[in-house]
């Protein structure tokens, strides 16, 4: 009766079964008509249908805070939520729009298929974390984007007509992945021959990119991690390189062979490699001027107001950047001044130029005066610090890097030095070893942006960092 209950009179089915559950018969006795009854409850029960309804009027993903729906939402339904990521996040889906038929009788929102968005979820796993029990769950990241690949089209759901009679049927694609009928769906032909017919098709947008993670301070010596995520939908073109993002996913796993068409063979191992279904983005700058959000503690805001009664506040940042070195007072003020930065003008003014508000600075001095550990420690006390060394660095490994990617053959970028540093600290020691890598810097230290023109693509990217240099005077040393 309680499933009957949620059907339609005309349809068999309830509303939302076709668009979360394709190609799957609606039964009474099914596992998820209970959960998806619970959810609708919780909704039902706090008034979230006509909130629900305003947002589903112009947007297709529904945005969920799960600090608050757990609070509503029984534990066994948030462990399921963790555990079974694939299975309960449709039924949320079709709970959502249950809730918003009840609300508002239009027909558009009742066969809409609206994509709930979970925000807000933690305990945030690491890279190194990421192995195989977490596969089929879901986890919360959060690193730097290093590679965005551009945006193809994925198909989810394909047509395919007989090649005898001329029947059309449609197979639902699961993650994209190529799969053709074996018969015929009308009676009496056995024909095994199918033609796609790609303009009944149905797809969708999808990205991938590669997170970073973040520089550890406490173990400098280690590689990074990095991950594939795949991004669909409305989330494409959520981030670029550069930018500090926390993503909600799924853990997949795909199989590394058979990829290039060969056969398997039983000696071959079954290896697979991990990626991350993104199922929602949270960026950490929002907007073309936004700003890093920087999340400060209990005891951050003590020692805040401590150092606030201190009599003399700079003179005690001053000998608190980098103790280990004495005396160079006014070379620690510099950098301390570097590490605050400026205020940038008119930026939101269209008839004037907007000016930097990002200061930079060249330390020069003989070798054994310890301008490698000033550097070392300004990288690692700005919020999004990066220390290279000038003699092995690169044009492209300090701005920006174009790659082609093996599988696909597309373009991608990959960000260097001053992109990873954006809304930080640059740090650029041995300065007088590089030979031409000074041209590079031009553009990102007068106007805080990176361009690239190449293969047909033409971009530009933020890198709103200063920039710190350490180098030798010319012939080794003061004479």
């Amino acid at each position: 009766k309680k499933a009957e209950s949620m059907a339609d009179d005309d349809d068999e089915s309830p509303i939302g079964w076709e668009q979360y559950f394709p190609g799957e018969a609606f039964e009474d006795s099914d596992s998820r008509i209970p959960l998806i009854e619970a959810l609708l409850k919780v909704f039902q029960d706090n008034g979230y249908g006509q909130a629900l309804a305003k947002i589903a009027i112009d947007n297709t993903s529904i945005p969920l805070n799960y600090t608050e729906l757990s609070q509503k939402l029984p534990p066994q339904i948030c462990q399921m939520i963790i555990d079974e990521p694939l299975r309960t996040i449709p039924c949320i889906g079709m709970a959502i729009v249950q809730a918003i038929s009840q609300e508002d009788g239009r027909e558009g929102l009742k066969t809409k298929r609206l994509i709930p968005r979970i925000h807000n979820y933690s305990p945030l796993t690491s890279l190194r974390q990421l192995k195989a029990h977490l596969i089929e769950k879901l986890v919360a990241i959060k690193g730097t984007v290093v590679r965005v690949s551009g945006i193809k089209p994925m198909v989810v759901k394909m047509c395919f007509t007989c090649g005898r009679c001329g029947c059309s049927m449609h197979i639902f694609l699961k993650d994209g992945r190529f799969k053709a009928p074996t018969k015929c769906i009308a009676d009496g032909c056995r024909s095994k021959i199918f033609n796609p017919d790609f303009t009944n098709s149905v797809t969708i947008d999808c990205q991938k990119l590669r997170i970073q993670e973040l520089m550890d301070k406490k173990d400098p010596g280690r590689v990074p991690r990095t991950v594939e995520c795949e991004l669909t939908e409305d989330l494409v073109d959520s981030c670029v390189p550069g930018d500090v993002i926390t993503l909600i996913g799924i853990v997949k796993r795909i199989t590394t062979f058979g990829d290039q068409g060969f056969r398997i063979k039983e000696k071959d191992k079954s290896i697979h490699t991990l990626i991350i279904d993104a199922h929602s983005v949270d960026n950490a700058r929002q907007g073309a001027h936004g700003k890093l959000d920087i999340h400060l503690e209990e005891k951050d805001c003590q020692a805040i107001h401590e150092i606030y009664n201190e009599p003399n506040v700079f003179q005690l940042i001053v000998h608190s950047l980098c103790p280990g070195i004495y005396g160079h007072e006014y070379v620690k003020a510099g950098l301390a001044l570097c590490l605050f930065g400026g205020v940038q003008k008119f930026v939101d003014q269209k008839s004037k130029l907007p000016v930097r508000g990002d200061p930079h600075m060249l330390i020069v001095g003989d070798p054994g005066l310890g301008k490698s550990q000033m550097l070392t420690a300004v990288s690692t006390i700005a919020p999004r610090g990066v220390y290279v060394c000038g003699s092995y660095s690169s044009t492209t490994g300090l701005t920006v890097t174009l790659l082609k990617e093996s599988k696909s053959g597309d373009w991608a970028l990959e960000a260097g030095a001053l992109v990873l540093a954006d809304q930080g600290t640059c740090c650029i020691d041995e300065f007088d070893k590089m030979q031409t890598q000074h041209q590079a810097l031009m553009e990102a230290m007068e106007q805080q942006s990176v361009s690239i023109a190449k293969a047909g693509i033409v971009c530009t990217l933020p890198a709103k960092t200063g920039v710190i240099a350490a180098a030798n005077p010319v012939g080794g040393h003061y004479k």
